[in-house]
């Protein structure tokens, strides 16, 4: 590889981010093995994108339908008592926001689906412990072997993912 066209490559991507690479490699590895590395990352999270994706969704829509039904409404995040951190309600605040820009509905439907994954893996905090976790565990995870069913595992089982 041309020593000219590495710098310029490692001006594009970032010294600090080409560091993430090099630390994991041997002293001895050149440009072109380091840059490959960096593609092939690129690859590899390009072909489990769709993976975590579906995770998401399906996260999400387990959720927001155990939830619904133990609060007795599609709105459950609007209850006062339900989050209790400023953090998620601006995130449910945010997402509203960003419907009212595009002209559309605030559903409640169309509200989960417009918070990020991270909202969704911060409900599994302790924070939440008792607030939602002793009713929904079971509605929202039916076919999780019992012994993991629990908010602290599947808190960092999804907080790994994220």
């Amino acid at each position: 590889m041309q020593a000219h066209f590495a710098r310029q490559l490692t001006l594009a991507l970032s010294t600090e981010r080409l560091n993430a690479y090099k630390v994991r490699l041997p002293q001895s590895t050149s440009d072109l093995q380091l840059f490959g590395r960096y593609v092939w990352n690129m690859a590899l999270s390009e072909g489990l994108y769709p993976s975590v994706q579906l995770l998401e969704i399906a996260l999400r829509n387990t959720i927001h339908r155990a939830a619904g039904q133990h609060f007795g409404r599609e709105s459950w995040f609007d209850v006062p008592a339900v989050l209790q951190q400023n953090h998620e309600r601006d995130a449910i605040q945010k997402a509203k926001i960003a419907l009212t820009q595009q002209n559309k509905p605030h559903e409640a439907a169309r509200i989960v689906a417009e918070v990020s994954f991270g909202f969704w893996t911060s409900l599994l905090d302790r924070r939440y412990e008792q607030t939602l976790w002793p009713k929904l565990l079971k509605p929202a995870f039916p076919y999780m072997p019992r012994a993991l069913r629990t908010r602290k595992e599947l808190s960092k089982r999804f907080h790994a993912v994220r």
